[in-house]
């Protein structure tokens, strides 16, 4: 068979299969936003193989406006995956802050088509009689300029990706919401524009159409894998309702714990008391005592599940009160610096939760252990990630601590469950342990 038959065989297959592909994602209800970018985004590569169809016959003579807008809508391809891989990852894209990058190419486009305008039919048909066998200069100038463009926007996805899989990495249903496998296909797709359409274009010089034939079986496998994985993906709502249930796990498991055990303890005492006078004052003053810790479980326990505490604002003041009133009547000097003047967002559920943990565990372990006359806490904003440093200037971990006890092994594994790194040291002049790499969003 004609290599031109095959290659024109070849384009209807894949504009057959992407019609009905963008269909079936216009209609899937789940994951929305996302498969709807995505369908948007396989329209874009049946203009690709219609402007193939338009070169392999003699239509594109009569219809060669429709070829020109077909290179227009190459230079959507970049912008339009981006959204797509952002919505796949719960994240937005801030269109405004690089203009010139979502703008400025569509200049080489439009020159191209206007060049049409002042030519002859007869200009036309030479032009594409050429074109069929030898890709012309002003053309090869605008597919150099689009593969720039989407190249761009395709790393910028990588980008996104790997950011969502990084956090994802330490979630018990990674498995299930992990972006890995579109991480590799990006990759591919750069690999593709940068290396083998170039390199098919270096050696087959003499007669173009045999590209129609590579390139519908590259863009075959992208679209057939896009499809197949992301009609099956739950999307981020899912991974929201999976939080919400985790929650409620903890919260019951919380009340169960904190609650039910402090309510139990003030029974008990409050029979002792009754059964022996003697004591009453003592039992009544540990009554009191567990009261209070049962008050600021509550209190804790209140503000967790309160949204407005996911604010970053918020939880600094939270941050501030807690290891205010946890020191004030302790006889310890402390110093807490937190970030100013830093633009509001909403922290994730489980860096808040997280990040409060290790607070308190180190402030508890600091009072209880340390025997320290002064502490510092500080929260700094590195390279857009942030760092928490606890240090005293107690009688830092004895040799009998080995490893750190279990305070610290706990701060590590909640420091591990946000994707943060975790260190510490101990010497004569106290204990420091430090967060880092913690991303609240």
């Amino acid at each position: 068979m004609d290599i031109q038959v095959s290659a024109y065989y070849l384009a209807w297959v894949c504009i057959i299969h992407l019609s009905v592909f963008s269909f079936i994602l216009f209609f899937k209800k789940d994951n929305r936003k996302a498969n709807i970018t995505l369908a948007l985004f396989m329209i874009i590569l049946v203009a690709i193989h219609t402007s193939h169809l338009l070169l392999l016959t003699d239509l594109v003579y009569k219809y060669y406006w429709l070829n020109k807008l077909c290179f227009l809508l190459l230079f959507l391809e970049g912008p339009v995956y981006l959204r797509y891989t952002a919505l796949m990852a719960g994240e937005s894209i801030d269109w405004k802050k690089h203009v010139w990058l979502h703008v400025l190419p569509f200049v080489f486009p439009m020159l191209y088509i206007v060049s049409f305008v002042f030519k002859t039919p007869d200009e036309i048909i030479t032009y594409y009689q050429a074109a069929k066998k030898v890709q012309p200069l002003d053309a090869t100038i605008v597919l150099f300029v689009v593969t720039v463009q989407a190249t761009v926007y395709w790393f910028w996805s990588i980008n996104i990706l790997n950011r969502y899989n990084k956090r994802l990495a330490p979630k018990n249903y990674k498995s299930q919401l992990s972006l890995q496998w579109l991480a590799v296909l990006t990759a591919v797709l750069i690999i593709s524009s940068l290396v083998i359409v170039p390199a098919l274009l270096f050696f087959i010089q003499s007669d173009i159409s045999v590209l129609y034939i590579y390139m519908p079986v590259i863009t075959m496998t992208i679209y057939l894998t896009l499809f197949y994985k992301s009609i099956n993906f739950p999307g981020t709502e899912y991974e929201k309702r999976l939080v919400r249930e985790q929650v409620r796990q903890r919260i019951s498991r919380d009340m169960h714990d904190e609650l039910g055990a402090g309510i139990t303890k003030i029974a008990l005492l409050s029979e002792l008391a009754k059964k022996n006078s003697h004591e009453e004052d003592l039992k009544l003053d540990e009554i009191s005592g567990n009261a209070k810790r049962l008050s600021e479980n509550l209190k804790e326990i209140i503000w967790d599940l309160n949204p407005e505490s996911s604010l970053f604002s918020n939880m600094l003041s939270y941050i501030r009160e807690y290891a205010s009133d946890f020191l004030y009547d302790s006889g310890i000097d402390y110093f807490i610096d937190l970030p100013d003047n830093v633009e509001d967002f909403v922290v994730s559920y489980e860096a808040k939760r997280n990040l409060m943990m290790i607070i308190k565990e180190s402030l508890h372990n600091i009072l209880k252990h340390s025997e320290a006359n002064k502490v510092v806490l500080e929260l700094k904003r590195i390279n857009g990630s942030f760092t928490l440093n606890i240090e005293d200037n107690g009688k830092g971990m004895s040799s009998q601590e080995g490893n750190g006890g279990n305070g610290l092994k706990n701060m590590a594994i909640r420091a591990s469950q946000i994707g943060a790194g975790f260190t510490y040291k101990s010497g004569k002049t106290g204990l420091s342990i430090s967060v880092d790499n913690i991303n609240l969003g």
